[in-house]
């Protein structure tokens, strides 16, 4: 299930969405969960994956292939098509080896006016899950935007 995660007392208290199961290539099959579908929402909303057909919240192949460009883009680690939960981090000039935390970048730069209620975007639909969930961690501040 989606959490948030503080990048700790050297990065200020930077918030960022992270994972509590991989997602992507070799990932254990878990069916529809919140997890992936906050990597497949991220990859949508950055142009690397189109999920007008709606989001499946699987580990499915096109996820996968997304995930890997993503990281192509995003070198210079050697892509391997899965996003790993964060176990520290550090937001700099240089890139985090995890895909997790480059995606919390780009889109908290996409989104710098409503970060961190991305569940609140106008025109950036959400699978419901996943809002609710990003809903609950924010708690009052989400009835902000």
């Amino acid at each position: 299930m989606v959490h948030m995660a503080n990048c700790g007392p050297n990065t200020k208290g930077r918030m960022f969405y992270n994972i509590d199961v991989a997602v992507g290539k070799g990932a254990p099959p878990q069916g529809r969960n919140a997890d992936t579908e906050l990597v497949q929402w991220m990859l949508t909303q950055l142009d690397f994956l189109d999920m007008n057909n709606g989001f499946t919240g699987e580990n499915d192949q096109k996820t996968i292939d997304a995930i890997t460009q993503f990281q192509l883009a995003n070198g210079p680690f050697l892509p391997d098509g899965l996003v790993s939960v964060a176990r520290g981090v550090s937001f700099g000039p240089n890139h985090s080896p995890f895909t997790i935390v480059n995606l919390n970048r780009d889109i908290r730069r996409k989104f710098s006016g409503q970060w961190p209620i991305i569940n609140k975007i106008a025109g950036r639909s959400m699978p419901p899950t996943l809002a609710i969930r990003i809903g609950d961690l924010l708690g009052n501040l989400s009835d902000t935007f």
